[in-house]
């Protein structure tokens, strides 16, 4: 983990998080402090949310929005690396979701 990337700030969301890691309120929080922050932040918190919550469509949204909105302009030969990483992120939210939406208990989806 990027421990870096936990600022003085971030402990009292880090602590949140540590009781409660299954539930989308905390991670929501976390998310709303990091608004203003750089694209980093942003993705490290999303990135663990998204682990920690595979089966949430809010977080799994949040996350490709902020990562599509990040190749707006951006040409896809030269920042191919970029490209991929959101790729990947679209292939594992399928996967991911997928899996959710087929479970027996699941109706609706």
């Amino acid at each position: 983990m990027d421990l870096y990337l936990i600022s003085e700030e971030d402990i009292p969301y880090e602590e949140e998080l540590i009781r409660n890691p299954y539930t989308l309120k905390p991670w929501l929080h976390y998310l709303q402090h990091k608004t203003d922050r750089p694209l980093h932040e942003k993705v490290f918190v999303l990135e663990r949310a998204c682990r920690q919550l595979p089966g949430s469509y809010k977080l799994w949204k949040m996350y490709l929005d902020l990562r599509v909105r990040h190749l707006d302009g951006l040409n896809p030969a030269k920042y191919e690396d970029e490209y991929n990483k959101v790729n990947d992120a679209f292939e594992r939210a399928l996967v991911l979701l997928n899996k959710v939406c087929n479970h027996p208990h699941l109706m609706g989806c």
